[in-house]
Protein backbone atom coordinates (compact mmCIF):
# COMPACT_ATOMS: atom_id res chain seq x y z
CA UNK A 1 0.00 0.00 0.00
CA UNK A 2 1.15 3.56 -0.98
CA UNK A 3 -0.33 7.03 -0.56
CA UNK A 4 0.17 10.75 -0.41
CA UNK A 5 -1.98 13.29 1.47
CA UNK A 6 -2.39 16.97 2.26
CA UNK A 7 -4.47 19.27 4.21
CA UNK A 8 -3.99 22.47 4.52
CA UNK A 9 -5.93 25.16 6.70
CA UNK A 10 -6.70 28.78 7.17
CA UNK A 11 -7.47 30.57 10.80
CA UNK A 12 -9.97 33.54 10.81
CA UNK A 13 -10.88 35.52 14.06
CA UNK A 14 -8.33 33.01 15.89
CA UNK A 15 -12.17 31.21 16.44
CA UNK A 16 -12.38 29.88 13.32
CA UNK A 17 -10.88 26.81 11.13
CA UNK A 18 -11.37 26.53 7.25
CA UNK A 19 -9.62 23.13 6.20
CA UNK A 20 -9.22 21.28 2.66
CA UNK A 21 -8.21 17.73 2.45
CA UNK A 22 -6.75 15.15 -0.11
CA UNK A 23 -5.43 12.30 -0.60
CA UNK A 24 -4.40 9.27 -2.62
CA UNK A 25 -4.11 5.58 -1.85
CA UNK A 26 -3.48 2.55 -3.83
CA UNK A 27 -3.99 -1.24 -2.55
CA UNK A 28 -4.15 -4.24 -4.07
CA UNK A 29 -4.05 -2.47 -7.78
CA UNK A 30 -6.53 -0.57 -6.87
CA UNK A 31 -6.76 3.18 -6.88
CA UNK A 32 -8.44 5.43 -4.13
CA UNK A 33 -8.54 9.35 -3.56
CA UNK A 34 -10.70 11.82 -1.61
CA UNK A 35 -11.39 15.47 -1.09
CA UNK A 36 -13.00 17.42 1.44
CA UNK A 37 -13.49 20.76 3.53
CA UNK A 38 -14.56 21.50 6.61
CA UNK A 39 -15.74 24.82 8.72
CA UNK A 40 -14.64 24.42 12.34
CA UNK A 41 -15.66 26.76 15.10
CA UNK A 42 -13.72 26.34 18.34
CA UNK A 43 -15.79 25.44 21.50
CA UNK A 44 -12.82 24.88 23.85
CA UNK A 45 -8.52 26.10 23.11
CA UNK A 46 -6.18 25.02 25.37
CA UNK A 47 -2.79 25.11 25.00
CA UNK A 48 -2.51 20.90 25.34
CA UNK A 49 -5.90 20.77 23.26
CA UNK A 50 -8.68 22.31 21.09
CA UNK A 51 -12.38 21.14 20.80
CA UNK A 52 -14.34 21.78 17.83
CA UNK A 53 -17.78 22.03 15.87
CA UNK A 54 -18.78 22.34 11.85
CA UNK A 55 -19.94 21.38 9.37
CA UNK A 56 -17.91 19.11 6.34
CA UNK A 57 -18.96 17.82 2.62
CA UNK A 58 -16.41 14.73 1.03
CA UNK A 59 -16.39 13.09 -1.59
CA UNK A 60 -14.70 9.93 -2.39
CA UNK A 61 -13.91 7.35 -5.80
CA UNK A 62 -12.20 4.20 -6.17
CA UNK A 63 -10.63 3.44 -10.24
CA UNK A 64 -12.89 1.23 -10.83
CA UNK A 65 -15.50 4.27 -11.29
CA UNK A 66 -17.42 3.91 -7.72
CA UNK A 67 -17.68 6.83 -6.02
CA UNK A 68 -19.42 8.75 -3.02
CA UNK A 69 -20.54 12.19 -1.98
CA UNK A 70 -20.70 12.78 1.85
CA UNK A 71 -21.73 15.85 3.64
CA UNK A 72 -21.90 15.93 7.89
CA UNK A 73 -21.96 17.57 11.06
CA UNK A 74 -19.74 17.07 13.81
CA UNK A 75 -17.53 17.76 16.95
CA UNK A 76 -14.17 17.08 16.86
CA UNK A 77 -10.95 17.23 19.67
CA UNK A 78 -7.27 17.83 18.36
CA UNK A 79 -4.11 16.89 20.77
CA UNK A 80 -0.42 17.25 20.10
CA UNK A 81 2.02 14.07 20.40
CA UNK A 82 4.70 15.66 20.72
CA UNK A 83 5.46 19.51 21.88
CA UNK A 84 3.64 21.33 24.30
CA UNK A 85 1.08 22.69 22.50
CA UNK A 86 -0.91 22.01 18.83
CA UNK A 87 -0.41 26.17 17.72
Amino acid sequence: MSGLGISVGYNEADKYRFRVTGGFVTANNVSYYSFGIEYEVELSKHKPYRVFIGPGFGFRGESDGDTHTTVGLGTGFETSLTGNSIF
